[in-house]
C-alpha cells in the first residue's frame, strides 16, 4: 500500500507545480511582459509621449502590489552592507524619514536568494535581488510544501500529505500571497499560521496515547512534543512577522484547544498531557523574546504593539500555563496553591496586551490614530469581504474558498461524536477555532483571505482524519473520503480554469490590466522626476499610493505612504491636499522643503485627503481642497506652484498626471 500512496503524493506535487506554473505564466504574460514593452514616441493631447526620457525605451519591470518595492529596497540596503536590520528609511516622509518595523526574515530571504541568483546569472547583487523577486514567494511555497509533506507523511501517511498540499495550491488567496512577481511577506504570515495550527493538529491538541497500542493512531508523548515545538515556532514567528493579525489566529486555535478539554469520548484511550501546553507556552515565549531582541537590540526598543513585543511573549507563556492548569484539572489533578497562583498570575499577564492596546497611549498602536484609520478606507486590502460579494456576487465565495466553508458545521458535528478520538477532536477544534476567528476578521478586512485559506485547509485535513475515524471499518471509506475531497477542490479548479482562460484571452487581445496601467503611469511619473533630479534635489508631495514607484523607479522621495510607521507623513499629506485656502499647504511645503507636487487628474486624491484630514465627505470641502483645484486641467494654479512638462506612456493615457514645481520665493504666509 505504500507505493500507491507515494504515487498519489507525487501526483499531488505535480498538480501543485502545474497550478503554480500556470498562475505564474498568467502574471508573466499579462503583467510583466506588458510592463517591459518600450514606449512609442509621438504626441497626444496635453501629455507628450516618450521621446526625451531614455527609460521609456527600456523600462524596468513592474511588480505586483506596492510592498515589494520597499522589501527589495531594504534587501538591497542589507546587501550593500549598510545595515543588517533596516530600522529606519528615508524612502518616504521627507525629509525626516521614519522607523521600519517589518521583520528582517523576508529581507534576508531576498538577499540570500539574490546572492544565489547573482552567481547563476552574473548580475550584480542589486540587480539579482530584483530578478529573484519574481521567484522568491513561489520558492518559499515549494519549500513549505516539501517540509509539510515530509512531516505529515511520516506521521499520518502520504495520502493526507497529498490532500493538504494540493488543496493549498488550489486556493486563490494562497497563490496570491505566495505569488510570482510579488515578493511580499504575506507568504511568511501564512507559513507561521500553518505551522501553528498544523502543529496543534499533529500534537493531538495535547492528548496522547495511553498505551503503545494506541500510539498507532494517536500521537505518543515524543511525537506530541515535537509537534508542539513546531506549533511554538509558528506562534513566535507569527508575532515576529506581524502581531496584529497573528494574535487572532492564536486566540482562535487556543479557544479550540480549551473547548476540546471539556469533550470526552465514551471510551477513554487517550489522556491529556499538561506538560505539552507548558512546553508550547515556554518555547513560544522564549523564541518570541529572542526574535524581538534579535530584531531590535540594542538600541531600537520601543512600545509598538503592531509587531512583536515582550508583552506578547509573556502572553504566550501565560496561555501555555492556563491551558496546562486546566488540562491538569481535567485529568483529575487537584490544583495546589502553587498551581493556582501560577494560574491567576497567567490570567493577569494575559490581559496586559489588551489593556495596553485599549488604555495605553495612542502612540502604542497606529490604529489609535484617526488619520491612519481613515486612510484604511482607501486601501483595497482593508475593504470588508462584503464589498467583494456585493461587487462580484455570491459565486465569488465559491471561487475563493470552494466548498470549504461547509466544513464549519461538519467539523462541529464530528467533534461532538463519540466515535472520534480525543486527540483528533482537539486538533479539529483548534483548526475550527482558527477558521471561525479569521473568517470573522475577513468580513472586517479582505486581507485576511490568506489566513482564512490556511485555517480552512488545516480544518479540511483534520476533518478528513476525523471522518475516517467516524466511518470506522466501512469498506467504502476511501471512496467516501476521496469523493468528498474531490467535491471540495473541484469548484476551485473550475474557477482556476476560468482564470487561465481569461489570461489567454487578454494576452491575445493585448488588453492591459487597469491596475497595471495606473502603475505604468506612476512609473512614468517617477521617470520625469528622476530627470528633474539631475538639476537639484527633489522632494515630492503626492498621494500615498504613488510613493513606492517614485523611490523605486525614480530614486526620489515622497511624503505619504500606506504604512502605519508613517502616521506623520499620512496626516500631513492629507492636510496639504485638503487645504481650503493654501496657507497650511504652503506651511508644510516650507517646513518639509517640498520641491514638487504631483497628482492624478481626477478627484480621488481630493476625496481621500478631505476624508483623512477633515473626517468629512462634504462635497463643498472637496471642491475647495487644493487637490481638487490642482487636478482640474482648466483650474487656476496658485502662484506658489508652476506646471512642469510631463512625459508619459500611451498605454497609461487613462491616468493623466500633473507635475508642479514649488516656488520657494512664494511660500511666505503673506504671499
Amino acid at each position: 500500500m505504500i507505493f500507491p500512496r507515494l504515487v498519489l503524493l507525487a501526483a499531488a506535487f505535480l498538480g501543485a507545480l502545474i497550478l503554480i506554473f500556470l498562475h505564474s505564466w498568467g502574471i508573466e504574460e499579462t503583467w510583466i511582459k506588458p510592463s517591459l514593452a518600450p514606449r512609442e514616441e509621438g504626441a497626444a493631447g496635453r501629455t507628450q509621449w516618450g521621446g526625451m526620457i531614455p527609460e521609456f525605451k527600456d523600462p524596468p519591470r513592474i511588480f505586483l502590489d506596492n510592498d515589494p518595492y520597499y522589501f527589495m529596497r531594504y534587501a538591497q540596503t542589507v546587501a550593500r552592507g549598510d545595515a543588517l536590520r533596516v530600522r529606519h528609511t528615508d524612502l518616504d516622509n521627507v525629509p525626516y524619514g521614519r522607523e521600519v518595523h517589518w521583520n528582517s526574515g523576508w529581507v534576508w530571504w531576498l538577499v540570500a536568494g539574490g546572492a544565489v541568483t547573482s552567481l547563476l546569472t552574473g548580475e550584480t547583487l542589486t540587480q539579482a535581488i530584483e530578478t529573484w523577486g519574481l521567484y522568491a514567494a513561489p520558492a518559499l511555497l515549494l519549500l513549505v510544501f516539501a517540509l509539510v509533506a515530509w512531516w505529515i507523511t511520516r506521521r499520518w501517511g502520504a495520502a493526507y500529505a497529498a490532500a493538504l498540499i494540493f488543496l493549498l495550491a488550489c486556493l486563490p488567496a494562497v497563490m496570491w500571497d505566495y505569488g510570482y512577481a510579488r515578493p511580499d511577506h504575506h507568504g511568511m504570515h501564512n507559513t507561521a499560521a500553518l505551522l501553528l495550527v498544523l502543529g496543534f493538529i499533529m500534537a493531538g491538541g495535547g492528548w496522547v496515547a495511553s498505551s503503545r497500542r494506541q500510539a498507532v493512531s494517536a500521537p505518543d508523548a515524543a511525537a506530541a512534543r515535537r509537534a508542539m515545538l513546531v506549533a511554538a515556532a509558528g506562534a513566535a514567528a507569527g508575532l515576529w512577522i506581524g502581531a496584529t493579525q497573528q494574535i487572532f489566529v492564536l486566540a482562535g486555535a487556543g479557544a479550540g484547544l480549551f473547548v476540546a478539554m471539556f469533550l470526552r469520548s465514551a471510551e477513554e484511550k487517550e489522556s491529556l498531557d499538561p506538560s505539552l501546553f507548558r512546553l508550547w507556552g515556554n518555547t513560544a515565549a522564549v523564541t518570541a523574546l529572542a526574535l524581538y531582541l534579535f530584531e531590535y537590540a540594542p538600541s531600537h526598543f520601543g512600545m509598538r504593539l503592531e509587531v512583536n513585543h515582550p508583552l506578547y511573549a509573556a502572553a504566550l507563556w501565560a496561555a501555555g500555563e492556563i491551558l496546562a492548569t486546566i488540562a491538569a484539572w481535567r485529568s483529575g489533578t487537584a490544583p495546589g496553591g502553587a498551581m493556582r497562583g501560577r494560574f491567576f498570575l497567567a490570567l493577569g499577564i494575559m490581559t496586559l496586551p489588551l489593556l495596553a492596546l485599549v488604555a495605553g497611549p495612542d502612540a502604542w498602536h497606529a490604529w489609535r490614530d484617526g488619520a491612519m484609520r481613515r486612510q484604511h478606507d482607501f486601501i483595497n486590502e482593508f475593504e470588508p469581504f462584503t464589498n467583494s460579494l456585493r461587487n462580484n456576487g455570491p459565486l465569488h465565495l465559491l471561487a475563493r474558498f470552494g466548498l470549504l466553508p461547509l466544513l464549519l458545521p461538519l467539523a462541529g458535528i464530528l467533534a461532538a461524536s463519540s466515535r472520534v478520538r480525543a486527540s483528533t477532536r482537539a486538533g479539529l477544534l483548534a483548526a475550527l477555532g482558527a477558521s471561525l476567528v479569521t473568517i470573522v476578521m475577513l468580513f472586517v478586512q479582505v486581507r485576511w483571505a490568506g489566513l482564512v485559506s490556511i485555517a480552512l485547509a488545516c480544518l479540511a485535513l483534520a476533518s478528513l482524519r476525523a471522518a475516517g475515524e467516524w466511518l470506522g471499518e466501512n469498506k467504502r471509506r476511501p471512496w467516501i473520503l476521496g469523493g468528498a475531497y474531490a467535491a471540495t477542490v473541484l469548484p476551485l479548479l473550475i474557477f482556476f480554469g476560468f482564470g487561465v482562460s481569461d489570461n489567454l484571452k487578454r494576452r491575445e487581445a493585448g488588453v492591459l490590466d487597469g491596475t497595471l496601467a495606473w502603475t505604468i503611469a506612476s512609473r512614468d511619473l517617477a521617470f520625469n522626476l528622476k530627470r528633474l533630479a539631475q538639476m537639484g534635489p527633489v522632494r515630492v508631495m503626492s498621494g500615498p499610493g504613488q510613493t513606492p514607484a517614485l523611490h523605486f523607479f525614480g530614486d526620489v522621495r515622497g511624503t505619504a505612504a500606506l504604512y502605519w510607521e508613517n502616521t506623520d507623513g499620512v496626516r500631513e499629506a492629507a492636510v496639504f491636499f485638503a487645504d481650503q485656502g493654501d496657507e497650511e499647504a504652503k506651511r508644510l511645503a516650507r517646513e518639509r522643503g517640498i520641491t514638487h507636487v504631483v497628482l492624478q487628474q481626477d478627484t480621488t486624491l481630493a476625496e481621500s485627503s478631505v476624508r483623512i484630514a477633515l473626517d468629512s465627505d462634504d462635497p463643498e470641502l472637496i471642491k475647495q481642497s487644493l487637490a481638487y483645484r490642482l487636478c482640474d486641467p482648466l483650474g487656476s494654479i496658485p502662484p506658489w506652484l508652476e506646471p512642469v512638462p510631463y512625459y508619459g506612456s500611451p498605454m497609461a493615457a487613462g491616468f493623466q498626471m500633473r507635475v508642479l514645481r514649488v516656488r520657494p520665493d512664494k511660500l511666505s504666509p503673506a504671499q
